[in-house]
């Protein structure tokens, strides 16, 4: 699995100091991570979700950049994901005690520049690097397990931002982006 993060963690000391030499991290850019990683159809999206992941609250923020450590990639499969759950579309799948995880979407539901698409990544982002679950309380969210129809993402947009992120960003600054 490729790590956004690669770091040595050795105790080394500088000679004569009782310091400890902090080494430097290995920093992979975000531009070399989608292109070798998620899919072309996806990039955009998950780019948009780690901006907003900027917005939100210190502990929420941490959790999503440090889970994106552990997501190994987003993938598009075409045809039924798993034979016992043909109305599966995407989902994220968590390895050993949630060490790394990847997110598969088909890719043969949706127009991939719907909005439709774009909530679909969105809702499994939710679940690999927010750690939520569905929520299928009557209301909108981009966590329902099933998905919000186009219109409803659109008119609320806002809210559902908002709503997932616990942003401290100014409604002005949260705004639908439409992919060409």
């Amino acid at each position: 699995m490729r790590s956004l993060y690669l770091a040595a963690f050795a105790s080394l000391y500088a000679c004569g100091s009782d310091q400890p030499f902090k080494p430097v991290r290995n920093v992979i850019a975000l531009s070399s991570y989608l292109e070798q990683n998620v899919a072309l159809e996806a990039r955009p999206h998950l780019a948009e979700f780690l901006e907003y992941c900027k917005t939100a609250g210190r502990a929420q923020k941490q959790l999503c950049l440090s889970n994106l450590n552990k997501l190994s990639g987003i993938s598009l499969k075409q045809g039924v994901l798993w034979e016992s759950r043909p109305d599966v579309i995407g989902y994220c799948a968590f390895g050993e005690q949630n060490n790394d995880r990847e997110i598969v979407l088909r890719g043969d539901v949706f127009d991939q520049d719907s909005i439709a698409f774009k909530t679909l990544v969105w809702h499994e982002l939710g679940h690999c690097l927010l750690d939520l679950d569905h929520n299928d309380d009557g209301l909108v969210h981009f966590m329902n397990s099933n998905l919000p129809q186009e219109y409803n993402v659109v008119l609320q947009w806002s809210y559902l931002v908002k709503e997932i992120f616990t942003t401290r960003a100014e409604d002005s600054q949260l705004t639908l982006t439409l992919v060409d």
